[in-house]
């Protein structure tokens, strides 16, 4: 008996049909039951009469659109065929053509057979090849390594273990196991090789991103495009805002480590769109989780919709007390307390509503003489918009350091790439953009983030005596430990402030 397809298989179909062009919107029914669809590219909603016929047949696209679908060969000629199947390396069209769900002869040069198939298969988003030579890596005739093969062939293929063993028939799921997150499922191997991969993770991650898109909906109220793709190459953003010209990734830490993706690959994707004018904020899946609260008020500020608004000669400046810096710091901003030479607050009703910190250069810059000081955190209180808090802050500990540390001359500041915008404030407020760093790293370790400091190899001889080599480096001996992710971002903006 045929298995009755749920929701869920039905998304997987659109998936795999058409890509991210289209999204299931309506509950589904049945095939000869109405959906509705959204038309991801141009954001168009529409109902179809029926879904088999979208499902099936590549009808009932965009009614804005009308763009033809990669699989339709409808209303060509054997010429047309011909010359189709020609171009593609290996095969040659022998004759049979009536229509493109009709049979053609065919001949495959590398094992020197002629087998039927339809051109509609052959030639659209299927892509079905000679099936002689696909019957000799499965079914019967397949090799004893069959399933490791497959994992072997999958760049994600070390994480998961197979729990059954292979019987000839490609059609007949087997259990298997992402030994990540534990989870066992069945798949057939067809269907892995496909790249079905563990449900739960990517229900998950399908879930996480879905709630920052809520978010967004819930503050923002002009059009709103899920992924959306760029022309020529359709790269594709998760989220984006073509009003404010902003798009949202969500990036999730395990198949957004480095092995899965190149250490450059956000910061291609970043320059890529800021070539076309559109700024990228790249969200942080532990960060999302682990400082929600911080990350929806950083996205508001992003989007100029925080609900209140202080004019800053409304407050009053004063220095702010360590346990006020732990605090407040702790409480609004992404990377927490850090100790510091001296902070100011700006203060309401006796409140902090926003804190800027300075420490002495770390240790990991190069200029580390007792000229420079390092700005190194800034905070404005969660839900509220200091409207100047900044500027003046700056300005009156430029007087301060000109009184009490004359020997500073200049002060640097490091701003993340992938939720800066440009780095917009410092620029207006006197820095200078000295140069972008390049991208760096942090690991993710039992599903918790941790700075790559905590990970040097001399902590590495600590931590794992048992895989530790004085012959290897860091990346040699971190790739070997289970449930450690590196993960890396964009790099740094480096902005300096020259004291006059």
């Amino acid at each position: 008996m045929n298995k009755i397809l749920d929701e869920n298989d039905i998304k997987k179909k659109i998936k795999r049909l058409y890509g991210d062009e289209y999204s299931l919107v309506s509950k589904y029914l049945g095939t000869s039951k109405p959906i509705t669809l959204k038309h991801n590219p141009c954001g168009t909603i529409y109902t179809t009469s029926k879904a088999n016929r979208f499902l099936n047949e590549g009808k009932s696209l965009c009614p804005n659109c009308r763009k033809p679908v990669s699989h339709s060969t409808k209303r060509k000629t054997e010429e047309d065929i011909r010359t189709e199947i020609d171009k593609v390396e290996g095969y040659k069209y022998i004759e049979g053509f009536v229509r493109t769900n009709s049979k053609v002869k065919i001949y495959h040069k590398d094992c020197d057979s002629y087998f039927y198939m339809t051109p509609h298969m052959f030639l659209g988003s299927y892509q079905r090849r000679c099936p002689i030579c696909a019957n000799k890596r499965r079914g019967p005739n397949a090799p004893e390594t069959y399933l490791k093969d497959l994992l072997q062939d999958k760049e994600y293929g070390d994480d998961y273990e197979w729990l059954d063993d292979y019987h000839g028939n490609n059609k007949e799921k087997l259990r298997i196991k992402h030994k990540e997150c534990g989870t066992i499922y069945t798949v057939r191997p067809n269907d892995f090789q496909q790249g079905y991969k563990c449900p739960t993770c990517s229900a998950k991650a399908s879930d996480e991103e879905q709630s920052l898109c809520d978010y967004i909906s819930s503050v923002y109220k002009d059009e709103i495009i899920q992924h959306y793709k760029a022309k020529p190459r359709k790269i594709e953003l998760d989220i984006y805002l073509p009003e404010k010209k902003i798009g949202f990734e969500y990036n999730g830490w395990y198949w957004h480590s480095d092995k899965f993706r190149d250490k450059n690959y956000h910061l291609n994707k970043y320059n890529f769109f800021k070539e076309r004018g559109i700024s990228v904020v790249f969200i942080d899946s532990q960060d999302w989780k682990d400082h929600r609260d911080i990350m929806e008020d950083k996205i508001s500020a992003i989007l100029g919709v925080l609900p209140y608004k202080i004019p800053a000669r409304k407050t009053l400046i004063d220095l702010a007390s360590s346990d006020e810096q732990k605090a407040f710091f702790t409480e609004n901003h992404i990377q927490g307390y850090a100790p510091a030479k001296f902070a100011f607050g700006l203060y309401m009703n006796n409140e902090p509503v926003a804190m800027m910190s300075f420490a002495s250069a770390r240790a990991n810059v190069n200029q580390r003489d007792s000229s420079t000081l390092e700005l190194l955190r800034f905070a404005v209180k969660k839900q509220t918009s200091v409207i100047g808090g900044f500027s003046k802050i700056l300005q009156n500990a430029l007087d301060y350091i000109k009184e009490n540390y004359p020997e500073i001359k200049q002060i640097k500041s490091f701003a993340d790439m992938s939720l800066s915008l440009n780095g917009n404030v410092y620029t207006k407020n006197g820095f200078v953009l000295d140069h972008i760093s390049k991208p760096s790293y942090y690991y993710v370790y039992k599903w918790k983030k941790v700075n790559r400091y905590q990970f040097r190899k001399d902590r590495l001889k600590v931590l794992f005596p048992e895989i530790y080599s004085e012959d290897k480096t860091e990346f040699e001996i971190t790739d070997q430990v289970k449930n450690l992710y590196r993960v890396w971002n964009l790099g740094n903006y480096v902005f300096m402030y020259y004291i006059k």
